[in-house]
């Protein structure tokens, strides 16, 4: 088995996706902070996954962000008319607990 990391790729850095938000209660676009991506092969197949902190460009609260694909788990793009291989994010997002 072959693995990479490579920790802040610059293409990904800034990156915005539309996530859910805690703290605003609305889908919102949040700003890729800081990101990992592992990647590992065996033989012909392959998996990545994607961990990613993430920033709502509304409110500013930091979460996190979780992502994976592999090759034995394939979706069908009838746009394209092909298999590809899928997504499957994760956010995490932690509330506050205030200690008096």
């Amino acid at each position: 088995m072959s693995r990479k990391r490579t920790i802040n790729i610059a293409q990904h850095l800034q990156r915005i996706h539309r996530l859910p938000c805690a703290e605003c209660d609305n889908t919102t676009r949040h700003e890729v902070l800081a990101c990992v991506d592992d990647e590992h092969r065996v033989e012909d197949m392959f998996g990545s996954e994607e961990y990613e902190i993430v920033a709502c460009l509304g409110c500013e609260k930091v979460s996190f962000r979780q992502s994976w694909q592999s090759s034995e788990h394939l979706e069908y793009d009838y746009e394209e008319g092909l298999e590809v291989t899928a997504e499957h994010p994760e956010l995490f997002q932690r509330e506050l607990a205030w200690i008096i």
